[in-house]
């Protein structure tokens, strides 16, 4: 659309805590298969890696995607949220939710 800017925002009526596990325990995943798959030696030449990844962030979006936005990673709300200031909009007061959530779930998977 033009116009617009991609708004990364928890649904309505949702917690804090609860926005809080769901992005840690699905960036705990992510980041836990990021790591099985892409750093054995044993894996290098294989093609999975990437339908892995792509399956777990498929997966992490359907079940939590409705609660917290499904952001995953640091990135993925860093970049639409600041454009969305911007814009004048309002999703800046998330940032430091998925930033601490996000960077505890791969912390922990490390």
């Amino acid at each position: 659309m033009n116009g617009s800017t991609m708004l990364i925002m928890p649904d309505d009526g949702v917690s804090v805590w609860q926005i809080l596990l769901a992005e840690f325990i699905f960036t705990f995943l992510l980041a836990a298969v990021v790591i099985m798959v892409c750093t054995p030696k044993r894996t290098a030449n294989h093609g999975y890696r990437g339908a892995a990844i792509g399956l777990t962030v498929f997966v992490g979006i359907m079940c939590v995607g409705s609660i917290s936005g499904g952001v995953f990673n640091p990135a993925v709300a860093f970049g639409p949220i600041i454009v969305d200031l911007l814009d004048g909009g309002i999703s800046i007061s998330y940032l430091r939710m998925y930033l601490v959530a996000t960077l505890a779930g791969g912390a922990a998977a490390g």
